[in-house]
């Protein structure tokens, strides 16, 4: 159904962007006529026949600026029902799906697919730039192999000298807070040892810290306690 929706909404982008391009080209005609009803109207004021026939394009192209006013408005406004309708869809499917305290799903393939195009995930998180990376419960390790984004982050870091990464490791609420910071820079340690000894990043240029449960970063809805077990790669170019 999400996919049928999702295709019918990029057969309607096109009419979508392309209103303001007829509506660029109709002003453009207004200006043009309104250039040539003032060549008319100079002098000789006599010229009936002439004026009626710019009126009449005028109306034309009123009419035709309000329909295109009118057809851009209702597709804005499905546009926009249409993104809730996705970020509820979204954030449902993956609290049913992983948002049980000790889910059993496991963290494969699967998981990273169902994360990565989330819609809710990239809306409610907005980390522009960097890369998540979500821990099963209670774990600290998770086949990094899986996260392509990673690989983009190391080909940026050789290819810009004096770059760097940050990581910054959390986890869910259940526990005690010294075994949840200890879980989370575990997790930031466990990343770490992965960018150095699978990707050959320099150790000099990882900084990691683990937030446990208490930060200010943490995700304070119960149903999403679950996004809290999560790690950040953050790449700074000097």
């Amino acid at each position: 159904m999400k996919n049928k929706l999702f295709i019918l909404f990029l057969i309607g982008c096109p009419s979508l962007f392309g209103q303001d391009t007829l509506r660029l080209a109709n002003q453009v005609k207004v200006v043009n006529i309104v250039d040539r009803f003032n060549q008319i109207t100079g002098p000789d004021i006599h010229c009936g026949d002439s004026l009626k026939s710019l009126l009449a394009k005028m109306e034309e192209l009123s009419l035709l600026n309000k329909e295109l006013t009118d057809r851009n408005k209702v597709l804005s406004d499905t546009l926009q029902k249409f993104k809730q309708w996705l970020y509820l869809s979204d954030r449902n499917f993956i609290v049913e799906k992983y948002g049980e305290t000790t889910s059993k799903t496991t963290y494969t393939d699967e998981q990273y697919q169902d994360f990565r195009d989330n819609y809710f995930l990239k809306k409610f998180l907005h980390q522009e730039g960097a890369v998540l990376v979500f821990f099963p419960y209670k774990k600290w390790s998770i086949n990094l192999s899986f996260y392509q984004e990673i690989d983009d982050l190391v080909n940026q870091y050789f290819n810009h000298k004096g770059s760097s990464f940050k990581i910054n490791a959390y986890s869910d609420s259940h526990g005690s807070e010294e075994s949840n910071l200890k879980l989370s820079k575990d997790r930031a340690k466990f990343i770490r040892n992965y960018l150095i000894n699978e990707k050959k990043v320099d150790a000099r240029d990882i900084q990691t810290e683990g937030k446990g449960s208490k930060s200010k970063e943490r995700i304070t809805e119960p149903d999403l306690d679950f996004m809290n077990r999560r790690a950040v790669i953050i790449l700074n170019k000097n």
